[in-house]
């Protein structure tokens, strides 16, 4: 516990871990009401139960996650949190009808309270641009995405249709990631072959930035030329609320939560369709 917070306690268990549901009971004693940011949530819990699903990703995408007893044990837990709990929020209409399609869950149980945008998120100076460039190394134009490197993301399909807009427009700003790499991910090699005669020039236009501090973030989106956010599934989608946020246009997949989240306000494209992205991204880049 913290000595400014007596009633808050940090756990050291694994998230899905059999130690979560020892010893989260213990510690929560006999409340009435117990509310889970997330669906590991303590089954023997005497009180009601109010549980947040984001999305289904783990379920549904099942293809892009490493793990199969992993993705089983969520799959499960997942199913027997919605059947205990008295409320289920989720943060989109999406999701809401994910888990109707999945689940046998009665509708009424079901909350759709959508995220909040951090009002940090604004358009910045040129001087705050720059210091953002300067201090991450950037250059001055630069095409943006914001998010994890994970497959399900579509990253090496956005790096094939930028490859293939650069091809028609080589003065096309350079196309920078930013965000955490855990699993060691490497979407650069799946989506190029080093045997493809403009590999080493192109290598140059596609940049990695890892980890970006979250107040150089409004900053970073300020500056985009655009901002690129093909994913294949969201349950809602920060990034590209707050690019927009921030007065950036934003090209977008059409499907998950997207449309609904972005409500109109983003160029939308197929997101398997390699083509598409590319004449997208030239369109954005005019």
């Amino acid at each position: 516990s913290s000595p400014d917070y007596p009633n808050q306690y940090r756990f050291q268990s694994k998230i899905y871990s059999v130690s979560e549901q020892l010893f989260y009971p213990k510690i929560l004693g006999k409340g009435d009401v117990l509310h889970v940011p997330h669906y590991n949530a303590p089954l023997r819990f005497p009180g009601k139960l109010v549980v947040t699903v984001h999305d289904l990703c783990h379920l549904v995408m099942k293809e892009f996650f490493k793990g199969p007893a992993k993705r089983t044990y969520a799959s499960v837990f997942l199913k027997a949190v919605l059947k205990k709990a008295s409320k289920i929020i989720t943060v989109s209409h999406f999701t809401e009808h994910e888990i109707l399609k999945y689940f046998h869950i009665d509708q009424k149980k079901i909350e759709v309270i959508p995220n909040g945008l951090d009002p940090h998120f604004y358009p910045r100076s040129d001087k705050e641009q720059k210091r953002v460039r300067e201090a991450n190394r950037l250059p001055e134009s630069y095409l943006l995405y914001v998010g994890n490197i994970k497959p399900h993301k579509n990253i090496a399909k956005l790096i094939k249709a930028y490859h293939k807009g650069w091809c028609q427009k080589p003065d096309l700003p350079k196309l920078v990631f930013v965000g955490q790499n855990d699993e060691g991910y490497d979407p650069f090699s799946e989506a190029m072959s080093k045997g493809d005669s403009t590999y080493l020039a192109f290598k140059d236009r596609v940049i990695f930035k890892g980890f970006v501090p979250y107040e150089d973030l409004p900053g970073l989106y300020s500056g985009a030329e655009a901002f690129l956010f093909p994913s294949l599934y969201e349950g809602f989608g920060f990034p590209p609320l707050e690019a927009m946020a921030c007065g950036t246009a934003v090209l977008a997949s059409n499907s998950s939560s997207l449309p609904e989240i972005l409500n109109g306000h983003a160029v939308f494209i197929d997101p398997y369709d390699e083509e598409a992205i590319s004449s997208a991204i030239l369109q954005l880049c005019k």
